[in-house]
C-alpha cells in the first residue's frame, strides 16, 4: 500500500455543523494515509488559528495542496474557502473526492456536481460515510 498525502478540504468560517463528520473522515484517513490538514478538526479551529495572519494561513494552505497527492473535500456547507481550494487543486490534475451530506439544508452547487473532474459521494449517516471512505481508501491504494 501507498501512503499518500490527503488534503483534506472543510468549512472553517463558513460554518462547523458537520464537525463530527470531518472528524470521521480525518480519523479514518489517517490510519493509512497523511492527511495534510488534520489540525481542521480542532473544534475551535478559529480560535488555534488566531495566532496566524490570514496571509500565513493561505500559504500554508497553498503549500499542504501543492504536496498533496488527493483531495477530499467534505461539501455540505458552502464555502468560500473549500470553493477556491478546489478550483487550486483542480489545477493541479490530481485525483478530488467530494462528500455531501444530502441532508444538509444547502444544496449542491452545479459547479460542484456538473464538473466531470469531481468524484462525488452523498451520505447521510456515519455509517454511509465510513462505507464511502472505505471505498476511496481501496481506490488510493491502487494508485
Amino acid at each position: 500500500m501507498s501512503n499518500k498525502k490527503i488534503y483534506f478540504s472543510c468549512s472553517v468560517r463558513g460554518g462547523r455543523e458537520y464537525l463530527p463528520y470531518y472528524e470521521d473522515i480525518v480519523l479514518t484517513l489517517k490510519t493509512s494515509h497523511d492527511v495534510l490538514t488534520e489540525h481542521l478538526i480542532i473544534k475551535d479551529i478559529v480560535a488555534a488559528e488566531r495566532h496566524q495572519s490570514d496571509e500565513e494561513i493561505y500559504l500554508q494552505d497553498i503549500a499542504f495542496m501543492d504536496q498533496a497527492d488527493v483531495l477530499i473535500a467534505e461539501v455540505s456547507v458552502p464555502s468560500l474557502g473549500v470553493g477556491y481550494e478546489l478550483a487550486y487543486f483542480e489545477k493541479l490534475n490530481r485525483p478530488m473526492y467530494l462528500l455531501y451530506n444530502s441532508s444538509s439544508n444547502h444544496k449542491l452547487s452545479a459547479m460542484l456536481s456538473g464538473n466531470s473532474n469531481f468524484v462525488i459521494y452523498t451520505y447521510e449517516s456515519h455509517e454511509e460515510l465510513d462505507e464511502i471512505l472505505d471505498e476511496i481508501m481501496s481506490e488510493l491504494e491502487e494508485r
